[in-house]
């Protein structure tokens, strides 16, 4: 016997049945070999891990040695290029100073050369703190003070000092010699590019080095020196107090660098770091650690594998029958059961357990097979469950189909997840009390929630399935029958007789109070009378019962009542306006009862009593807001004197449809040219939807 295995719960596997009946978990042959193996690894592992770290801290210091002499080097090579300009500005100082004065001019011209030398630098003499810039101006007054070079901060020169203006700047400024105190000094300004191709010229292949006066404001850079020149450098903060160092920090993008720092010998402050991502310094000491990794997970392969090989030659036929033993307990076909045990057992008693197992296998398919044919096959849906915890352990076809999902979906879970939640409380206390004993059955009715929300009621019965030895329950029976179609079938009935009862009793209230109502002058015009409103009231029937009762739209309700009188010259004499309206069932016989008076009005004393005579009917929702205001213009009719003197019977009941039935209100204009009705009818008592 064959079972689906999306029907039945997923039985547990072998390897995690190693427990005897006191609880105590005994360990196969397999995991002793296993256990054996590691036990041998367990001091090479442990040798090569610490050789593993040992070799991962020397990468580490070998990473950062690294960092810390490439700093130093850098750091030397912007050293040499500020010793350079400040020994041109020693260079000028002493020609200054030894000049005649009357080779004053030869002295400028020779300034004016080493400038051109320089490049972009550019050589002044300034006498006192007459500099054009703040900064410059402090360094005058430091070097006058102190009578020793100085090297500024970097600083936007104007066009007198350092090209156009508005550019960075850096001066180093030395004192012209004297023999008191000095009273010139010379300065050596150039732009700070200068600066960055000396990081350009070293050729660094990896990092990012950078300079920062002592303010903390980035100079140079070796990439990216235009964007970040001038803006506060984030390490510096860090390497305060530091004449030289390796610190973690985060660059100006915010990526996590590994910085080297060296303090430069000149200007105050100044300072030169590289920067190597910290993800690079962590690849650095990981492959190490991971090659050996992979080594020693190799080799623990290699050991399990060897255990493995030996386990196998020796625990062959018993797991030959253990394997038989599951393929029963699961439900397998007979074929896969003996396709499992084919080979016969070397052991005899191996083999005589083998031949009784396959017996015994025989005898439970045969019994199993009559139960699943029962159980699968039932049109009516069937589901078994665990009686301490309600998860489902096996369902049919039927009941996927009333719960809306694949078996495989719902074993392992509790029925009452899929029941609607307000029948799941009482639904789970009957159940309950079955599966304590104390009722043998259990009859339920309750609805459940598909996946997509649609809701499906079912009727049936629940069941305890006991232990025939100990008769203790080992799980529960239940047998439902889907009954939505039947439920709505019935509710259906049931709107529809109370319906059809409402409609009927309104309808004959509104012809009781017409044949009340309808004076009785002549048998002939209470006859026509009446039957013209009843036709109306038919009319509007009609419309309502093409839209099952949903209501009614204002111009079809208009060109019905209007058409009965004019026929088909409706659309010659008769111009209808006005946007979509949809009005209520109620709202709909009131309405067409008040055209009909009009309409009957019309035709025997207005504007289609003559064959010239034109109606023009509108209607607004936009006009007077909350309200659905309807005009009645008649033209080319009689000509009117006034107001009627007496109010016939059509007029009270157009007053008493709109003022009493729908809330609304009237005015009507007897103009000499027609009659002009205006008709307010507040859009919450009639329903109206546009």
């Amino acid at each position: 016997m064959v079972m689906n295995a999306c029907h039945a719960a997923p039985m547990l596997p072998a390897a995690a049945r190693t427990t005897t009946g006191t609880g105590y978990r005994r360990w196969g042959l397999s995991a002793h070999l296993l256990a054996f193996g590691l036990v041998l690894l367990l001091p090479v592992l442990a040798l090569a891990a610490i050789s593993a770290w040992q070799v991962a801290q020397s990468y580490q210091q070998a990473f950062v040695a690294r960092l810390s002499d490439t700093t130093r080097a850098l750091s030397l090579a912007m050293a040499s290029e500020l010793g350079t300009m400040q020994t041109a500005a020693l260079a000028a100082a002493s020609a200054l100073a030894e000049q005649p004065p009357w080779e004053e001019a030869r002295t400028e011209a020779w300034l004016r050369g080493l400038s051109q030398v320089l490049g972009d630098a550019r050589i002044a003499v300034f006498a006192g703190a007459t500099a054009p810039e703040e900064e410059a101006n402090a360094l005058v007054r430091q070097i006058l003070q102190t009578g020793r070079p100085a090297l500024s901060n970097l600083y936007r020169a104007q066009p007198a000092t350092a090209g156009p203006e508005g550019k960075f700047a850096v001066s180093i400024g030395v004192p012209v010699p004297q023999a008191e105190a000095p009273e010139r000094v010379v300065l050596v300004t150039f732009s700070p590019d200068r600066l960055a191709q000396v990081f350009a010229a070293q050729g660094l292949t990896g990092g990012v080095a950078g300079l920062a006066d002592g303010h903390g404001i980035s100079v140079a850079r070796s990439r990216h020196n235009d964007r970040f020149v001038g803006t506060p450098a984030p390490w510096y903060r860090l390497a305060e107090g530091l004449q030289e160092g390796v610190f973690r920090g985060r660059n100006f993008e915010g990526v996590e660098i590994l910085f080297g720092y060296h303090r430069l010998p000149i200007g105050e402050g100044w300072g030169v770091v590289l920067g190597e991502p910290w993800a690079a310094y962590q690849a650095n000491w990981r492959s190490p650690l991971i090659r050996l990794g992979v080594g020693a997970v190799l080799a623990i392969a290699l050991a399990i594998t060897a255990a493995a090989v030996l386990a196998r030659r020796i625990l062959t036929p018993v797991r030959a029958l253990r394997q038989q033993a599951e393929e029963v307990t699961a439900g397998r076909s007979e074929a896969e059961t003996r396709a499992a045990v084919a080979r016969p057992a070397e052991v005899a008693e191996f083999e005589a357990l083998r031949l009784s197992m396959l017996q015994a296998d025989a005898a439970l398919r045969a019994g199993e097979a009559e139960f699943r044919a029962a159980f699968e096959q039932a049109a009516i849906a069937m589901s078994q469950s665990d009686p301490t915890t309600g998860q489902l352990l096996r369902v049919n076809e039927a009941y996927c189909t009333l719960v809306g999902r694949p078996a495989e979906t719902l074993i392992g879970h509790p029925f009452a997840d899929f029941i609607h939640p307000e029948d799941r409380e009482s639904e789970m206390r009957g159940w309950q009390a079955m599966a304590r004993g104390d009722t043998a059955i259990f009859e339920t009715r309750k609805r459940y929630v598909r996946p997509d929300g649609t809701v499906r009621w079912a009727s049936g019965t629940v069941s305890t399935v006991r232990d025939p030895s100990s008769g203790r329950i080992v799980r529960t029976l239940a047998a439902s029958q889907d009954i939505t179609e039947r439920r709505a079938a019935e509710e259906r009935q049931t709107l529809l007789t109370r319906e059809l009862d409402h409609r009927a009793k309104n309808v004959l209230a509104v012809v009781q109070a017409a044949l009340r109502l309808t004076p009785r002058t002549s048998a002939e015009e209470y006859a026509e009378a009446v039957e013209g409103r009843v036709a109306a009231l038919a009319r509007a029937h009609a419309l309502l019962a093409g839209a099952r009762w949903s209501g009614a739209g204002l111009r079809e309700l208009v060109a019905a009542e209007i058409s009965v009188f004019l026929g088909a010259s409706v659309t010659d004499r008769v111009v209808i306006e006005g946007p979509p309206v949809t009005l209520s069932p109620p709202a709909v016989q009131a309405v067409s009862m008040a055209l009909h008076e009009l309409a009957t009005n019309a035709t025997k004393h207005g504007a289609l009593s003559r064959p010239g005579g034109c109606l023009h009917l509108s209607w607004s929702l936009t006009e007077r807001p909350g309200w659905l205001l309807l005009r009645w213009t008649e033209r080319g009719g009689p000509r009117l004197a006034g107001p009627p003197v007496r109010r016939g019977f059509g007029s009270r009941v157009l007053r008493a449809t709109v003022q009493d039935q729908l809330g609304g209100q009237l005015e009507q204009a007897w103009l000499p040219e027609g009659l002009e009705c205006t008709i307010a009818v507040p859009m919450a008592r009639i329903g109206a939807a546009a």
